[in-house]
């Protein structure tokens, strides 16, 4: 294989590892916050959940990998963007856990006739509760997807420390 194949196939996985991961990762989560703002009837509270089930858990191994690197595996800094990273996704865990408690009461009170007997207070409901839900979806997304970006560009920057090892970046 030549040396110009060779460097060719080396961009080629450095971009695939470095940005359309993450860029798809992020195309997927402008997907489904369209589906928030758009769909205030439907119940979309386990596309909130299951964001919020990968940003914790992205979370705690991104402060799990804080505390591991200590000392001669990484500096101060690579122990810093570590822990940046972790707070990100918890941040967006959170975000993610409370607009899916504000979906989940957007559905629950258009379930209930009774109590909105005037048309106007039900849409303005529907408005606030759901306009604040896709809001808070899209917020996380942001921070979710800086968190990802800064775990990922660690984990492919790590992937080259031992130069005997076969390895494509």
């Amino acid at each position: 294989m030549s040396i110009y194949t060779k460097m060719r196939l080396a961009h080629a996985v450095h971009f695939i590892y470095f940005h359309l991961s993450v860029t798809a990762a992020v195309v997927v989560g402008f997907y489904f916050t369209f589906v928030m703002f758009t769909n205030y009837a439907k119940d979309t509270t386990a596309i909130t959940n299951a964001a919020f089930a990968i940003a914790a858990s992205i979370a705690g191994l991104s402060f799990s990998c804080a505390r591991a690197i200590e000392g001669s595996h990484g500096s101060q800094g690579t122990k810093d963007r570590y822990t940046y990273a972790g707070e990100r996704c918890f941040h967006a865990a959170v975000l993610w856990l409370v607009a899916s408690v504000l979906k989940y009461a957007l559905l629950s009170l258009q379930g209930q006739d009774s109590v909105f007997r005037q048309e106007w207070l039900l849409q303005g409901l529907k408005l606030g509760l759901g306009g604040m839900a896709g809001a808070l979806f899209f917020l996380a997304l942001l921070s979710a997807h800086t968190g990802i970006r800064v775990v990922n560009d660690l984990l492919c920057s790590r992937m080259t420390r031992y130069k005997d090892w076969d390895n494509w970046a």
